[in-house]
């Protein structure tokens, strides 16, 4: 009898699917603050703080991505403070609540959050118009970015807290004959005995961003001390309708800060009628403001 015997191989195959490769970007802190601790003030300025908001990605791929940025209601003390952001040149759009309807224009949009990042900074600017009319004091706001991808959806959320200290700060220009500027002289023209003379008229601007202190001083007690000897004439000083004592040191305190224009007071001088020895007389008066 024969026997018949078979010998079969017998084959596995196998296979590895590749994964997909994915990107998991979000933000990198939950809270992050931005300071400006003394803001520049002066006619037309901008202050400007660079800061940047850092993502990370723990994914295997790049992806773009966007965020959108809105104020958080009930947040900004103690008034809303006008500044802007900006993104490289792009100048971005700050929504006016975090419940406002989400879109795309003003967002940042990021064109690629690198695979494995860990503190991928995107660059902001703050831009704070801090010119004449805004007031003294610490200013804050918060703000909440919203990462999202390019269909608009959420990844990640965090919070941006503002503050910006805006400093006490004066400024005062005199306007008179002279032109603008500090004024040389006042003339008061020729005083005798049966006639007064009156100087023209002189303007103050005072810029502050605090309530401030108008104080006059004569260093001749508001006389004029003639050019060859003691000889002096009286003098008279108004701001306004107010009278200004040139006896001593005369203030005069302004309890609010000034708009953009400024608050201008006219200042006129006198003098007369005086019987006195011919030639000329002076005196100097010195003007200053401070702020409090």
């Amino acid at each position: 009898m024969r026997r018949w015997s078979w010998l079969g191989a017998v084959a596995v195959l196998t296979a590895q699917p590749s994964l997909a490769q994915e990107c998991e970007a979000r933000f990198a802190d939950s809270v992050a603050n931005v300071v400006v601790a003394n803001a520049q003030i002066g006619a037309r300025q901008i202050t400007q703080e660079a800061f940047s908001v850092p993502l990370e990605n723990e994914g295997d791929a790049p992806c773009e991505a966007q965020i959108r940025i809105s104020r958080v209601d009930g947040t900004a003390t103690p008034a809303p403070l006008q500044y802007f952001l900006r993104s490289g040149a792009v100048m971005l759009t700050v929504q006016s609540s975090e419940t406002a309807p989400v879109n795309s224009q003003g967002n940042v949009l990021i064109p690629q959050v690198p695979a494995g990042a860990s503190r991928y900074p995107v660059p902001f600017e703050l831009a704070i118009p801090t010119g004449w009319g805004i007031a003294s004091g610490e200013y804050r706001e918060q703000l909440e970015l919203q990462l999202l991808d390019l269909t608009g959806q959420p990844i990640d959320t965090m919070f941006l807290n503002l503050t910006v200290g805006i400093p006490n700060a004066v400024e005062m220009r005199i306007f008179g004959p002279t032109g603008v500027g500090a004024v040389a002289s006042i003339d008061l023209g020729q005083i005798d005995s049966r006639t007064s003379s009156e100087s023209e008229p002189v303007a103050l601007r005072v810029w502050s961003t605090s309530p401030y202190v108008l104080a006059f001083r004569s260093e001749q007690g508001g006389r004029m001390l003639h050019e060859n000897g003691s000889d002096t004439i009286d003098y008279r000083l108004t701001m306004g309708d107010r009278p200004v004592n040139l006896s001593g040191v005369s203030e005069f305190m302004f309890p609010t800060h000034t708009q953009s224009a400024g608050d201008v007071f006219s200042l006129r001088f006198s003098a007369g009628p005086v019987q006195a020895r011919a030639g000329d007389y002076q005196d100097r008066l010195m003007i200053t403001v401070t702020a409090i």
